[in-house]
């Protein structure tokens, strides 16, 4: 149950974060309430990192919370959301960190043993692509001369 609150959340949080942006009139009451709510996640979102580190610990033992890189991904992303509520009118460096709230829709990915499978190849694959974009870059080039 704990589980798929989370991944509600995830989503509602994804959505309202897809609404909200800049160009938006800040007093408008559907902004505010947007802009509202992603505080409402991140403690949600905070509350459930707190209960991880006390069920699975933090670094000692077989299923540690940071053992695992979608953890560290999860960490991350919280740490920025409180970092956003800790500062409210941060600087842009830290404005520029708000970018990494982006990854939460990616947290769907650590509850799901299939997609975790689907990211991993596509991320085995990288260097393979990588190669394949240099090639096609490179005959660009030469055809475009």
């Amino acid at each position: 149950v704990f589980d798929n609150f989370i991944l509600l959340c995830i989503l509602f949080s994804s959505f309202a974060m897809a609404y909200d942006t800049p160009l938006n009139d800040p007093d408008d009451p559907l902004t505010q309430l947007v802009r509202d709510s992603n505080k409402f996640f991140a403690y949600i979102f905070m509350f459930e990192l707190v209960v991880k580190l006390f069920a699975m610990g933090l670094i000692m033992g077989k299923g540690a919370y940071l053992r695992s890189g979608w953890n560290v991904l999860d960490g991350i992303v919280v740490g920025v959301s409180i970092l956003g509520l800790i500062t409210p009118g941060s600087g842009a460096f830290l404005k520029t960190l708000r970018i990494l709230r982006a990854f939460r829709p990616l947290r769907v990915i650590s509850r799901n043993p299939n997609l975790k499978v689907v990211v991993q190849t596509m991320f085995a694959a990288m260097p393979q692509l990588a190669t394949l974009i240099f090639v096609t870059c490179f005959f660009l080039v030469i055809f475009a001369l």
